[in-house]
């Protein structure tokens, strides 16, 4: 083997290894669809930027609907919460009465 392919595999080695000791098969998955993505957008486009321009869009879409539901989910939570909370005390107060009279 010459000396760019033993350096490439050994990079990729040293990564699969990072990879496994620091629990960053997420990145890694991001990072790999990411590469394809662009590798399609530019096998559709035959234009480097316009495939940059056109993933730069659909990341800033993602990373803007991310955001409404992240925000739509905080300001449900304090409702979700009202909601749910009496109930499930009520039954835990229900449950510990009924162990009580078990005991008795």
């Amino acid at each position: 083997m010459i000396t760019p392919t033993r350096l490439s595999y050994a990079v990729l080695a040293l990564t699969i290894v990072l990879v496994g000791v620091l629990n960053l098969g997420v990145p890694l998955l991001v990072v790999l669809f990411s590469y394809f993505a662009l590798g399609q957008l530019y096998y559709l486009t035959k234009t480097k930027w316009l495939a940059l321009i056109l993933f730069a869009v659909g990341v800033a879409g993602v990373a803007a609907a991310a955001a409404y539901f992240t925000r739509a989910a905080i300001l449900a939570l304090p409702d979700v919460a009202d909601t749910s909370i009496p109930p499930a005390k009520r039954l835990g107060s229900e449950a510990r009465d009924r162990i009580t009279i078990h005991r008795l």
